[in-house]
């Protein structure tokens, strides 16, 4: 089932899907397409059907109501997006996620940084700058029977200490059984 949105134009109320509510609100405004016009929007923006990469702190909604095309922000020069948190080009030079600047969840793995747009002849030219501090590091730490929580702890320790102390590592272990036969 389709939920509707309620929308005010001046008077009149209008409903709409999500989609459709957005796409009439940038409509409305009339960008003049002869000026340079950015846009920044916290949204859900998809690109033909196909979604973003999403961590597990972003929340999508069931049936992607909070989905909105990106096709209705063709009338911008260049659309900041935010909401996702791992950095995306949604369109080249037109539209792109810059992401967190720093990872939020454990699965916020890579890099993190932000959008710089420049004007180069023109045209508005894109290129994502680093700039987190730290990042979400797996640490696969073998466990054998003669493993004690003290040399485990160690042994953790070392590698934090090893791939810089201002990156959050998250600890997962493998334990290695002996064989029985």
């Amino acid at each position: 089932k389709r939920q509707e949105i309620k929308v005010k134009n001046g008077w009149e109320e209008i409903r709409r899907d999500y989609n459709e509510a957005v796409k009439f609100l940038l409509e409305r405004e009339q960008v003049d397409t002869e000026k340079r016009n950015i846009l920044i929007s916290h949204q859900f923006y998809t690109a033909g059907g196909e979604t973003p990469k999403t961590s597990d702190s972003e929340t999508i909604s069931v049936g992607g109501l909070d989905q909105v095309d990106i096709s209705c922000l063709a009338p911008f020069s260049y659309v900041a997006l935010g909401h996702i948190h791992k950095p995306q080009i949604q369109i080249r030079d037109q539209a792109a996620f810059s992401g967190a600047l720093e990872p939020i969840d454990r699965n916020d793995t890579g890099e993190h940084g932000y959008m710089e747009g420049r004007l180069v002849d023109g045209r508005i030219r894109t290129e994502f700058v680093p700039f987190a501090c730290r990042s979400y590091q797996q640490l696969v730490m073998p466990l054998h029977e003669e493993t004690t929580q003290i040399s485990l702890e160690e042994a953790v320790k070392s590698q934090i200490f090893r791939r810089g102390g201002r990156n959050i590592s998250v600890s997962y272990t493998h334990l290695t059984l002996p064989t029985i036969l």
